[in-house]
C-alpha cells in the first residue's frame, strides 16, 4: 500500500506534466485509501488539487474540496495552500468577468457526504470579491516572491475590472487600495511585446507599486476627496523617477484639478498650462477654457477653446467643448458663428442618438436665423466651421475631423461586443467582433440610449467609418439587438 507521500508525489508529477485531469482522476481513485485528516494534513497535496481544479476551470469544486476536507483559510493556513487558494480565486474572477465558468461537476473528484449534501458553496461575484479581499489581507503577511506575485495579480485584476465597469465603484477602489500597504507591492516592471506601425516592440508595464498610486489617486478624485487626492498624487510624483502610461501627467493634472476644487483656481490654471507643454490634449484645453471663463478672462478662455478644436480628437468627443465655444462666441456678439456651433452640437447629438436638452433647443431658437439645419447639412457645416477654427489657429495643423455626414452612406453590420476598455468621463470604448471574425473599434457616449446595455457578448448592429487616427475603421451607430 502506498503512503500519503507516494500519493502526493504522484499527483505532483501529473501537475508538473500539466496532466491536470489525470491528476484529479488519480486522486478520486485513490483517496479512499487515506483518512480525511491525513489528506488535509498534507499541504502540498491540497495545494496541487486546488491547482488542478483551477486549471480545469472547476472553481466551485475547489471551494467544495476545501469544505469537505475541513481546510480553513485564515491566518493559520500554510502559505502553500494560501497561494493555491489565491490563484483559484484569481482564475475564478477572470472567468466570471471574461468567460464562461464550467458548472460544478457531478461526482468529479469527490462524492458528497451526507453532512454536505445540503451545502451550497457556489460563489457569486460579491462573495468572490469578499473572498479575494480576505485572501489579500492574509497574503501581505508573507514576503516570499510567490505570495507577492499572486497578491499583485489579484490587486491588479480586481481594480482593472472595476475601473472598466460602466459605473465603477470608486469608493470600493479606494477601500481596496487602503487595505494594502503599497510597500508590499513590487516595484518591478514587466515587459510585453506589442506591434506599433507594423513593428514588434517591447513595452514596459507599470509596476504594481505605481499602479496602486494611480488607482488610489483616480478613486479619490472621483469620490471628491480632493485634499487626499492632492496629497497622494503629490507623493506619487515624489516617489517615482520613471512613470508609465503618462502617469506623471495624469498625477499632475489631478493635482491641478484638486487645487481648483479646493478653491485655488490660479495655481490650477498655472499647473495645467505647464502640463500643456508636454501633453497638448484637447480636454486639457477645455478645462483651461472653463477655468479662464470662471475667472472672467474671456479672451484666454476663447483661445484655449479654439486650440482645443484643432487638437487631435474626434468631433463627437468634443461636443461639450463645442458648446462651450458657442457660448464664448455669443458673449463676443459673434451670433452667426455662435448659432452654427450650437447647431453643430445638436446635430452631433442627433447623429449619435444622444439626448438633446430642452435648454440647448431653446438657445438655438433664440437666434434670429431663418435657416433650418437638417442632418444632411452636417457635412457642409463641419467643413465651414473647420475653416474658422483653422483661421483662428494659423500656426497649428488641424487633425481632420470625422466626416460624420458620410455615415448615412454606410451599410448596417452585425456583430458582438468582444471586450470593453476603461470607462472615460464621456463614455466607453472597446472592440466589436464582426460576423466575418474581424474586429473593429467603437466608442459610445454616455448619453447614448444603449450605453447602459453594454456588456461583453451582447449582439449589436452598427455601421463603420474611417477613423481619423489612421488606424482603420471605427464602428458608429451602435444599437443593441
Amino acid at each position: 500500500m502506498s503512503t500519503i507521500y507516494d500519493f502526493s508525489r504522484q499527483i505532483k508529477e501529473y501537475c508538473k506534466a500539466k496532466n491536470y485531469v489525470q491528476a484529479l482522476e488519480y486522486f478520486k481513485a485513490n483517496k479512499v485509501n487515506f483518512e480525511k485528516k491525513v489528506i488535509s494534513g498534507n499541504q502540498f497535496l491540497i495545494g496541487d488539487i486546488l491547482a488542478c481544479l483551477r486549471h480545469t476551470n472547476h472553481f466551485d469544486a475547489g471551494f467544495q474540496f476545501l469544505h469537505n476536507y475541513e481546510v480553513e483559510i485564515d491566518d493559520q493556513t500554510p502559505e502553500v495552500i494560501l497561494n493555491a487558494y489565491a490563484w483559484l480565486l484569481y482564475d475564478n474572477f477572470k472567468f466570471e468577468n471574461n468567460g464562461t465558468k464550467i458548472d460544478e461537476p457531478e461526482d468529479f473528484i469527490f462524492e458528497m457526504s451526507e453532512e454536505n449534501t445540503n451545502v451550497d458553496l457556489k460563489t457569486d461575484k460579491s462573495e468572490l470579491i469578499s473572498k479575494i479581499e480576505a485572501a489579500m489581507q492574509l497574503l501581505v503577511a508573507y514576503d516570499s516572491i510567490y505570495s507577492k506575485n499572486v497578491l499583485e495579480f489579484l490587486f491588479k485584476i480586481v481594480l482593472k475590472v472595476e475601473k472598466n465597469k460602466l459605473s465603477p465603484d470608486w469608493t470600493f477602489v479606494v477601500s481596496l487600495c487602503d487595505s494594502i500597504d503599497p510597500k508590499k507591492l513590487s516595484t518591478t516592471c514587466a515587459t510585453i511585446k506589442v506591434t506599433r506601425k507594423g513593428v514588434l516592440k517591447d513595452m514596459e508595464l507599470a509596476s504594481a507599486h505605481e499602479s496602486w498610486y494611480a488607482y488610489l489617486s483616480k478613486g479619490l478624485f472621483e469620490t471628491k476627496n480632493y485634499q487626499r487626492c492632492f496629497d497622494i498624487s503629490k507623493l506619487a510624483l515624489d516617489t517615482f523617477d520613471v512613470f508609465h502610461y503618462s502617469n506623471d501627467i495624469w498625477f499632475a493634472r489631478r493635482i491641478a484639478l484638486c487645487k481648483k476644487a479646493l478653491g485655488n483656481i490660479d495655481e490650477a490654471i498655472s499647473e495645467l498650462e505647464a502640463i500643456l507643454i508636454k501633453k497638448k490634449e484637447w480636454f486639457i484645453r477645455k478645462e483651461l477654457a472653463e477655468m479662464y471663463l470662471e475667472k472672467g478672462n474671456l479672451d484666454k478662455a476663447f483661445t484655449h477653446a479654439m486650440q482645443g478644436m484643432v487638437a487631435y480628437g474626434d468631433l463627437e468627443y468634443k461636443v461639450e467643448l463645442i458648446e462651450l465655444l458657442a457660448g464664448l462666441l455669443k458673449n463676443k456678439n459673434e451670433n452667426i458663428l455662435a448659432h452654427k456651433h450650437y447647431v453643430l452640437v445638436s446635430l452631433i447629438r442627433e447623429e449619435e442618438k444622444w439626448r438633446i436638452s430642452h435648454s440647448l433647443l431653446e438657445t438655438i431658437n433664440s437666434f434670429n436665423s431663418t435657416k433650418i439645419y437638417k442632418l444632411s447639412d452636417k457635412k457642409e457645416l463641419v467643413a465651414e466651421l473647420e475653416l474658422f477654427w483653422k483661421k483662428e489657429n494659423p500656426q497649428q495643423k488641424s487633425h481632420k475631423s470625422v466626416d460624420l455626414s458620410q455615415k448615412a452612406l454606410t451599410i448596417k453590420q452585425k456583430g458582438t461586443i468582444k471586450r470593453l476598455l476603461i470607462a472615460k468621463d464621456t463614455g466607453r470604448d472597446g472592440f466589436i467582433t464582426k460576423e466575418n471574425g474581424d474586429e473593429v473599434y467603437f466608442f459610445l457616449h454616455k448619453d447614448n440610449n444603449h450605453y447602459n446595455l453594454l456588456k461583453v457578448g451582447i449582439n449589436i448592429e452598427f455601421e463603420t467609418i474611417q477613423s481619423t487616427n489612421g488606424k482603420g475603421d471605427k464602428a458608429i451607430k451602435i444599437v443593441v439587438v
